[in-house]
């Protein structure tokens, strides 16, 4: 198996033919699904598989996309992909994944890609553990009345938009993002402006101590940009 970074995936992104295949695992869930539309929206091919049927499935299956319900090792090999992503829900031991891996495939997790393809545009980065979604669609909504017509990607679907993910073309966009703290996965993101809305004490079981989930958020973005900005909306005491 290759495991690659975001530069390297969008180095093979940008090499890829239009109309590549990217297999999604676990293609329904609501980061996964967000991504399928980005790839949509950027020219690839997007196969993938889920456990049930759903509405984000259905979205992408309106878009062309190809999405199983239930997981194949076959289907792997028969996609053939130029990448396999799957989300933090799915185990190693998953049989999607063992075939991608004894295929040698590229294979990366959700967020690897989406901060792949934030990097494309002027990304900005909403983390938090609590009002990411609300803030990350209000923000995108907003950007869209004002006619910036941005990209975004949010964890959720939103009443308002007409699906909650969409890349627009240009690479002086606006890329809102919700980030997942949850498994130290923000790192991967170097925005051009960042918004923190609050640290609290979750997803020990990965960070331990709120001090360290508390770093995570504030160390992940620590690479300078021109005429960057960002926000913390509050700081709470962090023991």
């Amino acid at each position: 198996m290759t495991s690659l970074t975001p530069q390297q995936v969008n180095a093979l992104l940008d090499k890829a033919p239009r109309g590549s295949v990217v297999y999604l695992i676990a293609a329904g869930g609501c980061g996964v699904s967000g991504l399928g539309h980005l790839l949509i929206d950027l020219g690839f091919s997007v196969h993938g598989s889920d456990l049930v049927e759903n509405e984000e499935v259905r979205q992408l299956r309106d878009r062309g996309a190809t999405i199983y319900v239930g997981h194949s090792a076959e289907r792997i090999a028969a996609s053939n992909p130029l990448l396999v992503v799957y989300s933090s829900a799915i185990r190693s031991d998953n049989v999607e994944v063992q075939a991608a891996r004894e295929l040698n495939l590229p294979i990366v997790r959700r967020a690897v890609l989406l901060a792949a393809i934030a990097r494309r545009q002027q990304g900005v980065c909403v983390a938090g553990m609590h009002g990411k979604t609300t803030t990350t669609s209000l923000l995108a909504f907003a950007l869209g009345k004002l006619g910036a017509d941005p990209s975004y990607a949010i964890g959720s679907l939103v009443p308002q938009l007409a699906r909650h993910a969409k890349f627009s073309s240009g690479t002086e966009k606006f890329f809102v993002v919700e980030t997942d703290e949850s498994d130290g996965t923000l790192r991967e993101f170097t925005p051009t402006h960042s918004i923190i809305l609050n640290v609290d004490e979750e997803h020990l079981d990965y960070f331990v101590t709120s001090r360290t989930s508390a770093a995570s958020s504030s160390s992940s973005w620590r690479i300078p940009r021109i005429s960057s900005c960002s926000v913390l909306t509050m700081i709470d005491s962090w023991r």
